[in-house]
């Protein structure tokens, strides 16, 4: 009843480049996540993912679904952004891509609007994100194959303004160390706090 836990590090794609490489480059994050894990091909899996708003974030939680419902795998997605609308679309998208792969999927998703920008603040405004997950994971229990995979994807991030470091000013910096390195920190060890006793490390 251990889940395998995987943890992928990335950052949004530019919205200019082609709708073809975002999602190329999320099924690799997807096979990356799914090695690491080293379970059953068929095991529910569970999943946060920090970013889902556009871009690479929904191109991700697409993908994740559309894979679960070829597959027929159960899947329960936890989608984490500030942009309470984009989420919306998100989840939208990504549960109409599930259903046209298998009608009959067992996908979920479900979206938690937070800023991850003040890693002070992580811990408490992803805490419903982290309790939907715990749930799943029980839910998971009366599967026939219990060893079930959670996966965190570190998907959040901004350059910030591009500028040569000395025209940076001390406000920029700490707002781009928050929210692309401390943030992602802040919540690896929340999540860890939360499920690390459960899990058998890959």
């Amino acid at each position: 009843h251990h889940p395998a836990v995987a943890f992928c590090m990335d950052h949004a794609a530019s919205r200019t480049r082609a709708l073809v490489r975002v999602r190329a480059e999320a099924a690799r994050v997807m096979e990356a996540s799914a090695s690491s894990a080293s379970s059953s091909s068929l095991a529910p899996r569970a999943v946060l993912l920090t970013g889902g708003s556009r871009g690479y974030g929904r191109a991700l939680a697409e993908e994740f679904c559309c894979e679960a419902a070829a597959a027929g795998r159960v899947l329960r997605v936890a989608l984490i952004s500030r942009d309470a609308a984009g989420l919306a679309a998100t989840e939208a998208s990504a549960l109409a891509a599930s259903k046209a792969e298998n009608a009959s999927a067992d996908v979920q998703c479900k979206s938690f609007s937070a800023d991850l920008s003040a890693p002070q603040e992580t811990e408490a405004v992803v805490e419903p994100a982290l309790m939907y997950l715990q749930e799943a994971l029980a839910s998971f229990k009366s599967s026939p194959d219990s060893k079930a995979e959670l996966i965190l994807v570190h998907n959040a991030g901004s350059l910030g303004r591009l500028a040569y470091a000395a025209d940076l000013n001390a406000t920029e910096t700490a707002a781009a160390m928050a929210l692309n390195v401390t943030g992602p920190a802040v919540l690896t060890q929340a999540f860890l706090r939360r499920f690390g006793s459960q899990a058998k490390q890959p």
